[in-house]
């Protein structure tokens, strides 16, 4: 008797949060997305590399702050597409958990770099790059952000339901 209402509870909890039952972790959807997300990193991290800090005429201390924050946005996307890799590999909530800090340390280094730098000809067209990088960053770490939430909450279902 007890098995009944526990299982109409899971299927109430996936009925109500549909987002739980669409993005877990191995579905082929999700898949694409973190290949898109590799992609995407890849390209950030192409176009953040051909920003040189020497070509700007700052002052030596504000050069090497804007430098350390391009440098640490870099190793952030080189540890992304390493957890992206390794997700690919091997399902864990921890890896999807580490991509969701690391697409949000990204997107503070590129908006610490815009907001440091001289409004200048020269490096408006850079802080404009580095808007539009982190617009795009903003919708992809909100869907990681659900898909870690929605594995989550999967998690503590089966969880509630194994106390019973």
């Amino acid at each position: 008797m007890r098995r009944t209402p526990c299982a109409a509870t899971f299927i109430i909890v996936m009925l109500v949060s549909p987002l739980s039952a669409q993005q877990r972790l191995g579905s082929p959807e999700y898949r694409g997305f973190l290949r898109s997300l590799d992609v995407s990193a890849a390209r950030w991290q192409s176009e953040i590399e051909t920003f040189h800090v020497e070509d700007l005429t700052v002052s030596f201390s504000l050069g090497k702050r804007i430098d350390e924050q391009k440098q640490l946005a870099l190793k952030n996307i080189a540890l992304m597409r390493e957890t992206i890799h390794s997700q690919l590999a091997h399902d864990q909530l921890s890896n999807d958990i580490n991509l969701d800090g690391s697409l949000q340390d990204v997107s503070n280094m590129l908006s610490g770099i815009v907001s440091i730098m001289p409004d200048r000809e020269e490096s408006v067209s850079w802080s404009r790059k580095f808007v539009k990088l982190n617009d795009e960053i903003g919708p992809l770490e909100l869907s990681l952000r659900k898909q870690v939430l929605a594995y989550a909450d999967k998690l503590q279902t089966q969880a509630e339901r194994c106390q019973r």
